[in-house]
């Protein structure tokens, strides 16, 4: 049996969006609307990639199943499908500020 995957999207035209296991999908997406609370405007975007990043430390068992090697990696695939699926907005460009978005 094939496994669950989510395509995750970006908004760059003419890019090819990516598919990866829901699992990942699932456990990354969690962590970024655990550090993400709602209605508020938050820091730079590398400051919610440290949030994220703290958040899943001492989870590896899970990171491991779940086959993600880069939280990195993971974090802005799984942060852009979010920016286009509305869950995630840009307040502003310099520095790139996020807060939830109405799908959320």
């Amino acid at each position: 049996m094939p496994e669950d995957r989510v395509t995750c999207r970006v908004p760059t035209p003419d890019k090819e969006p990516t598919r990866i296991r829901r699992d990942a999908f699932d456990l990354v997406r969690q962590a970024i609307l655990d550090v993400l609370p709602a209605g508020e405007e938050q820091g730079a975007m590398s400051e919610l990639y440290d949030r994220v990043k703290a958040k899943l430390e001492g989870r590896k068992a899970e990171l491991e199943a779940a086959g993600i090697g880069s939280v990195g990696w993971y974090y802005t695939t799984v942060r852009l499908e979010m920016e286009v699926a509305g869950e995630l907005v840009r307040v502003k460009d310099k520095p790139v500020t996020l807060r939830l978005g109405e799908a959320t």
